[in-house]
């Protein structure tokens, strides 16, 4: 499945990368992104669903950390604002889909309330399953 981060609005669009180009860089606001040398970023290769969904989430958590980041130095950045919470949407509604499909990501979710406690029974990252 292909996921994508739609921008909230243009003049967010000026001022900041979309998730997956800030992600890819680094840094959501575009005047402070500095390259290194002659770096040349790779997206990563996606083979299933579940990579699909993991990137996903990490580059709109990424996208709405980094706008918090901003907003630190920019309280009244409404911009900002509505895109770190456009983000943050994005992020929760994906993590709860990902615990649903595939299982917890994190010791503290919310699925992990049974017996058997879930968190071993279910694969490894590098079990590859």
């Amino acid at each position: 499945m292909n996921y994508q981060n739609n921008v909230v609005d243009s003049s967010s669009q000026e001022m900041f990368y979309d998730a997956n180009e800030g992600f890819i860089k680094g840094n959501i606001e575009k005047s402070i992104y500095d390259p290194y040398k002659n770096y040349v970023p790779v997206e990563p290769k996606i083979n299933t669903e579940r990579e699909a969904l993991l990137l996903f989430i990490q580059k709109s958590g990424f996208a709405a950390h980094d706008l918090g980041l901003y907003l630190d130095t920019h309280p009244n950045a409404k911009a900002a604002l509505d895109l770190r919470n456009f983000y943050l949407k994005q992020y929760n509604n994906a993590m709860n889909r990902y615990q649903k499909q595939f299982g917890a990501l994190g010791m503290n979710d919310e699925n992990l309330n049974e017996t058997p406690f879930q968190w071993v029974q279910s694969p490894w990252p590098w079990e590859g399953k």
